[in-house]
């Protein structure tokens, strides 16, 4: 049996090599994104980044979103959580601001040079491929030359309700279909489906498309409307 996790009224399970998970630790900026909120429930102990960092391995990943990097002081404490994880550990960047400026590509490039799981909505991720000068004629051309130039390991593309693409090493799984939110926010939606996909992905010898089945499995059953 795996993980059971209630959310609302709605049961929700993962696989069960995540047995145990409590043990290992995420880091996050913040601890009422909804990423924490769902990686909490989904078994992980949890720490907010407020402190100098000490190695720690039990570290499972740090997780920071591009908004906080704005933040001199933040940005600070988090780059130095990314410079001390150990191996093994999943650095994980949900860019999730609208908007992208000449004046943020210094920390934006910064973010992404430490990213190993990266989580990106289609429309910024056109205005980010803009910015770095990628020009191709498909989304998958886009997403192979922003992983090889970063050397990320994992893009996940969000398409809102529509389902999702998620690229890994120079393969892609496909998974479409319209997705009833309920009562989650865009926000609440793309946090859960990320913590279930990393989730997934933990002490399993599964292949990515698994676990980005399991994820949307997850995402459907947080939205379930409430009845």
């Amino acid at each position: 049996m795996g993980i059971v996790t209630v959310y609302g009224n709605n049961v929700v399970s993962l696989h069960p090599n995540n047995l145990g998970m409590e043990d290992r630790v995420v880091m996050v900026a913040h601890k009422q994104s909804a990423f924490a909120r769902h990686i909490n429930l989904l078994g992980f102990a949890l720490k907010e980044i407020k402190e100098s960092a000490k190695k720690d391995n039990r570290w499972a990943a740090v997780y920071w979103d591009q908004a906080s990097m704005s933040d001199f002081v933040e940005r600070n404490k988090i780059v130095n959580h990314l410079l001390n994880t150990p191996v093994g550990c999943t650095q994980i960047l949900d860019f999730n601001i609208n908007g992208i400026g000449t004046t943020k590509e210094r920390l934006i490039r910064e973010s992404l040079t430490y990213c190993d799981l990266l989580r990106i909505g289609k429309e910024e991720l056109s205005a980010l491929c803009h910015l770095l000068g990628i020009e191709t004629n498909s989304l998958f051309d886009s997403c192979f030359e922003l992983m090889a130039r970063f050397s990320i390991k994992t893009l996940i593309v969000s398409h809102g309700n529509f389902g999702s693409h998620v690229f890994h090493g120079n393969a892609v799984s496909e998974k479409w279909g319209h997705l009833s939110f309920g009562a989650c926010s865009k926000e609440e939606a793309e946090g859960a489906f990320l913590a279930a996909y990393f989730a997934a992905s933990q002490g399993s010898e599964s292949v990515f498309t698994d676990y980005h089945k399991q994820a949307l499995e997850y995402l459907k059953r947080v939205c379930r409307p409430q009845c």
